[in-house]
């Protein structure tokens, strides 16, 4: 049996990244959604995730500061901007 890949995707824009979460979710993924890189960071504490999808101009921490802060502790997880 296939394990279903886990997929955070992180949008301050609250209707693109549900328009996200239910595509992927319909494509038989996993999906949750962060409104900001600060949600994002305590979501990827707590989870495992296969993936995460930010947009990048978000305010406070942009999308590039995020996949840079994953990446110090989380290094294989793929960040797509």
């Amino acid at each position: 049996m296939n394990k279903k890949l886990t997929i955070l995707i992180v949008d301050d824009d609250r209707r693109m990244a549900k328009t996200l979460k239910d595509i992927l979710s319909v494509k038989g993924y996993d999906v949750e959604a962060a409104n900001s890189a600060t949600e994002a960071l305590d979501k990827v504490k707590k989870t495992p995730f296969d993936c995460i999808i930010t947009d990048i101009k978000m305010p406070g921490m942009n999308g590039v500061e995020l996949y840079r802060t994953i990446n110090k502790t989380q290094p294989e997880i793929p960040v797509v901007l």
